[in-house]
């Protein structure tokens, strides 16, 4: 839906992804912003005439991080809503630095246009929460769902946990590696949304790990980023 409304800033190092990102969402009727690096983008900020609604960043980037952008721009902004852009999902730390940001912290790259505008029109669509950085970021830390998990050609599901649950990705704990661009099948119980009812049945998510990872400190289980096809 066409919405000249709401007001974008698009923040990339890449200036590919970053012209496709700008002319795609300027065709989608937003009033869309862009800026090559973090530094440039707290400059744009004070130029731009209205509030931001939506920072789009990459999180890695010279200089200062995505993260670091979205922190200064949300205590100028504290209605501003960010989406993360990333191939580079190392850690559980990293992750939560997101998640105490952004109800749908990361599009994991490469991502299609569609993804893309889907991702976009979920974050924007999201109420505004009455709760501290501080708090959600303790919150999310303490949340690990768990869940039961089928490798492609596999009958058997196995049990593992999942952090981040959300329409852009999670972190996936299991006992045995997953390697990268393995499809998979997750049954888990979505966590119920602020204020609303927790769900009583299971959700299956067909799917596949973007990319694997080391052992990460917050576990002593192989990590690996997956990414459901219905994002």
């Amino acid at each position: 839906m066409v919405n000249d409304s709401e007001t974008l800033l698009v923040v990339d190092d890449e200036p590919a992804i970053l012209t496709l990102m700008w002319r795609l969402l300027r065709a989608d009727g937003y009033t869309a912003n862009w800026a090559s690096g973090a530094s440039q983008a707290m400059e744009g900020v004070q130029a731009i005439p209205t509030p931001i609604d939506l920072l789009v960043t990459d999180v890695v980037m010279p200089g200062m991080s995505g993260f670091e952008l979205a922190t200064r721009i949300q205590t100028q902004y504290p209605e501003t809503k960010v989406l993360f852009l990333t191939g580079y999902v190392r850690t559980w730390d990293e992750v939560l630095s997101g998640l105490a940001l952004s109800q749908y912290p990361f599009l994991l790259k490469p991502f299609t246009a569609e993804a893309l505008q889907r991702a976009v029109r979920s974050v924007l669509s999201v109420p505004d929460q009455p709760e501290s950085v501080d708090h959600r970021r303790a919150r999310r830390r303490s949340t690990a769902t768990r869940v039961r998990y089928r490798l492609d050609g596999s009958s058997t599901w196995q049990t593992g946990l999942a952090r981040d649950l959300s329409r852009c990705g999670m972190l996936l704990e299991v006992a045995e590696p997953i390697g990268p661009e393995q499809r998979l099948d997750l049954a888990v119980t979505p966590p119920p949304a602020a204020g609303q009812p927790r769900s009583s049945g299971k959700r299956t998510y067909p799917g596949y790990v973007v990319r694997a990872a080391e052992t990460a400190p917050f576990s002593s289980f192989p990590v690996g980023v997956f990414a459901a096809f219905d994002v």
